[in-house]
């Protein structure tokens, strides 16, 4: 089990913020019904956005996928797949929920790598280690082939949403009652383009991130895409800290609209901070030891991970001459760390503050920097704290 609160690294997001963003929406829903072989064949077509291979998060086993195929051959009812159809691309699809089943389809029927072998059917044992093609081309599992190809599942479309939020929101809902994901999975269908690109391949590469969110022994990038999310908020503070205003998803937001835009004049500042990422956090990891990314608070380091913590830590050690001086003396870098978590009041709210100000970002980065310049002797960057 992961040894942080999941909740708390995830980014500040509630319904809340989005309450300013959102009026009646002209969006229609509109239901229908499609058949596996309707479903095989859009996905067939790409008209389903889900992330390419090498970004691929997966939730799902394929034991769990292969109990999926079964429920539909079996006949078994399966949750509706919620969509919003892609105002500039009709006929193309955000998944907003679903993504999983879809998925599970996707691999059975062969169309991400090598297709996908049944495993773990206690029902329909016969089909065990069979892949798509092999049952299609049995003749004595026609039955069973015609139950799947013709089995329909619901699908809800929302179509002519004017606001991004309203999926923001939607998405909050669907998941408020489920082991929830990153709103970052959504963010990468909202704003595709080669900065979203870099980030999910760069952050389900790091090593860092791995072990920040999954422990030393992790291995695979994170499901709930929260390495993403991480990299894209430590990009965003990096280079547009002027223009963060209190509102993180907006905030990120736009960062990949600009980054990707922009991609080509931005690439090496982008490739610079995620780099400096990497390094920080490796630094803060000999620096603190077991002790990285947390509070201290109550003459003690606390036991779950801080991601306001992580943010000051990256932000300032980053640069190479800081990180140098401050690991040339980590014993000082500690106490300045803990006497400011212990003195200094404004700096230890701080750290307990959401993103949801911009005065509550900035006092922790500039307090922090101003500390570390003082053990190192090194100046760090100057952050107006208004």
């Amino acid at each position: 089990m992961s040894e942080h609160n999941d909740d708390a690294l995830s980014m500040d997001l509630s319904e809340g913020d989005l309450a300013d963003d959102i009026a009646p929406d002209k969006a229609v829903t509109w239901g229908t019904d499609w058949t596996v072989t309707t479903i095989i064949d859009q996905l067939s077509r790409g008209r389903f956005d889900l992330e390419p291979a090498f970004q691929r998060r997966d939730v799902w086993s394929d034991r769990k996928r292969a109990r999926f195929i079964e429920s539909l051959i079996l006949g078994i009812p399966v949750p509706q797949v919620i969509l919003a159809e892609r105002p500039n691309a009709r006929g193309k699809f955000i998944v907003l929920d679903g993504k999983q089943r879809l998925r599970s389809l996707q691999r059975f029927a062969g169309m991400d790598g090598t297709p996908m072998r049944l495993t773990g059917l206690e029902v329909l044992r016969n089909l065990n280690g069979k892949t798509y093609d092999e049952i299609r081309e049995d003749s004595a599992l026609e039955q069973s082939v015609a139950a799947l190809e013709n089995q329909a599942i619901r699908a809800v479309v929302l179509r002519g949403w004017q606001s991004e939020s309203l999926l923001y929101l939607t998405f909050l809902r669907l998941n408020s009652n489920v082991v929830g994901l990153s709103p970052q999975e959504l963010r990468r269908a909202l704003h595709p383009g080669p900065f979203m690109e870099y980030a999910m391949q760069t952050s389900a590469e790091s090593s860092q991130l791995k072990e920040f969110l999954g422990g030393a022994r992790s291995t695979k990038p994170d499901f709930r895409m929260r390495d993403a999310e991480i990299l894209i908020r430590h990009i965003a503070l990096t280079t547009r800290i002027s223009e963060y205003r209190g509102n993180l998803r907006r905030f990120l937001d736009e960062t990949c609209e600009i980054m990707n835009r922009e991609w080509d004049e931005v690439s090496p500042a982008v490739a610079d901070s995620a780099e400096g990422l990497e390094l920080a956090m490796n630094a803060t990891n000999s620096i603190f030891g077991k002790h990285a990314f947390r509070r201290f608070s109550n003459g003690r380091y606390e036991s779950r991970k801080n991601r306001a913590v992580l943010d000051c830590m990256a932000f300032h050690l980053q640069d190479a001459t800081v990180r140098a001086a401050a690991l040339s003396s980590p014993e000082s870098v500690r106490l300045a760390f803990e006497g400011a978590c212990t003195q200094e009041e404004r700096f230890q709210s701080s750290l307990t503050s959401t993103t949801k100000t911009r005065s509550a970002v900035l006092t922790r980065l500039g307090i922090w920097g101003r500390v570390l310049s003082t053990v190192t002797g090194v100046k760090t960057v100057d952050i107006p704290e208004n």
